[in-house]
């Protein structure tokens, strides 16, 4: 049996040096089989850096989608170029994104996309204050107007959806049981603020992704055989949903200026 730990919104950028090196010792006496990463690495100028330095701690495979944050302080070509070559040089790291279906055994399979949240879920107010600061420091989303808030989270949903679609229906066909890793959280049931509810309606256009539920609405519906387990975060909020008998979101408990033990998964 395989023991792969996963953790998401690490924010390791917001974190003294103290603490990233205990998280890194942490993590290696857990002598995992793998080690996951749902987003929220660090802000762009580090990701690269904080992955080294995971690569250096660990000696098991690394699996890994971007965050929101991720692309802070550049733009999705440049960033995902960057790691696009990174990970070229790195026979440990694995950018699920640009990695299609991955075998783990005969029955299982690790897939995963980066995500984002598409504005399908509640409504963008056209004189809140719940705006997230992707709209200020992403070179793509800068400058634009509220009235194009929901066309541009729309866009960046549908291409996600699309890409989880792909691989999603060449993994049921072989696999019984699936992990999709991603970084926002699919349904609202799994899309918490820090009370525990479901975000309101001013939050949850940047904090959930309806178009890539609606595609494993789909495919699970089609396959009651086979099992999903998404692995996500964004919210910070732990939690777990059942959507379907065969559909289950998980979310673990995150923050700013700390780390929190990861998750465990036998396989």
């Amino acid at each position: 049996m395989k023991r792969f730990v996963w953790t998401s919104d690490n924010h390791l950028d917001r974190m003294n040096e103290n603490d990233r090196r205990e998280f890194n010792e942490y993590l290696s006496e857990l002598d995992p089989d793998a080690f996951i990463l749902a987003g929220d690495i660090a802000e762009a100028d580090g990701v690269i850096g904080f992955l080294t330095d995971f690569r250096r701690a660990l000696s098991c495979p690394i699996y890994f989608v971007l965050g929101n944050h991720d692309f802070w302080g550049s733009s999705f070509n440049l960033v995902k170029s960057s790691i696009r070559a990174f990970v070229k040089e790195e026979s440990n790291l694995h950018w699920l994104t640009e990695n299609g279906v991955i075998e783990i055994n005969q029955t299982t399979a690790l897939i995963g996309h980066d995500g984002w949240a598409d504005a399908r879920y509640g409504k963008i107010s056209t004189t809140g204050t719940a705006v997230p600061r992707d709209f200020f420091r992403i070179e793509d989303l800068k400058g634009l107007p509220r009235t194009q808030f929901e066309t541009a989270l729309n866009q960046l949903g549908e291409q996600a959806a699309e890409c989880i679609r792909q691989m999603l229906v060449e993994a049921v066909v072989k696999y019984k049981q699936i992990y999709l890793v991603t970084h926002v959280p699919p349904f609202p049931e799994a899309s918490l603020d820090r009370s525990g509810r479901i975000c309101d309606d001013e939050k949850l256009p940047f904090y959930s992704c309806k178009a890539v539920g609606d595609v494993l609405l789909e495919v699970m519906s089609d396959n009651p055989d086979c099992r999903l387990t998404v692995l996500c975060g964004h919210s910070h909020e732990k939690c777990t949903v059942e959507i379907l008998p065969n559909l289950q979101v998980v979310v673990l408990k995150a923050g700013y200026g700390t780390w929190y033990p990861p998750g465990t998964i036998k396989i």
